[in-house]
């Protein structure tokens, strides 16, 4: 079978997951990524204890790729004059998408869940989560057990509104924002987020 020198630009989930089918099929597999480590938006399970299955899956995700010898090259950022030195015979781009903002007065000045995750410092002790989905209950129930105190916010009147046919799931993430003591406002959306507040009407 033929086999081509690949360059995949992006080391997160689906980055890891393309080389590997890459290399299981003979190709040459050169991986790049800017940050310092493998895994993208993954990263942050290694830091929430109720997400130790998916940290360990991605942490077998980038052995099997060390095993099967994909040339994982981190703090690397992909250029055109390196494309053009490598001289690859395809380039895969696996980058994510973007983060948005909220969009209402001073939205840009909320940080989110991810930036939280991966800088725990800059994580004040009195927290405003706004939105009751999944990520902002996980959030929430995340830095009250880090010792915060957190209010949620969901402008839905009922929480986990879009978590269909699991009520195993949300019967569980009720239960530890109850037991991790989080207040939880629901029927309230946020209008404006100030230096120091967050407006609701």
């Amino acid at each position: 079978p033929l086999s081509l020198l690949i360059m995949m630009v992006g080391g997160g989930i689906a980055g890891l997951k393309a080389s590997e089918i890459a290399a299981r099929r003979g190709h040459q597999v050169t991986l790049l990524e800017k940050e310092s480590e493998l895994g993208g938006i993954l990263r942050y399970t290694a830091q929430d204890r109720h997400k130790t299955d998916i940290a360990r899956y991605l942490k077998h995700m980038i052995q099997r790729l060390r095993d099967l010898g994909v040339d994982i090259r981190t703090n690397t950022t992909a250029t055109p004059e390196m494309v053009k030195a490598l001289g690859p015979d395809a380039v895969l781009a696996a980058i994510g998408g973007r983060e948005r903002t909220l969009a209402i007065p001073g939205g840009e000045q909320a940080k989110t869940a991810l930036a939280c995750y991966f800088h725990p410092e800059q994580v004040g002790q009195t927290l405003v989560v706004i939105g009751g989905g999944l990520t902002g209950c996980e959030t929430a129930i995340h830095w009250a057990e880090e010792g915060r105190d957190v209010t949620l916010l969901s402008r839905s009147a009922e929480l986990l509104p879009r978590v269909e046919g699991d009520g195993q799931c949300v019967n569980t993430h009720l239960l530890l924002l109850h037991e991790t003591g989080v207040r939880v406002v629901t029927d309230c959306p946020v209008t404006a987020i100030r230096s120091d507040q967050v407006e609701t009407p």
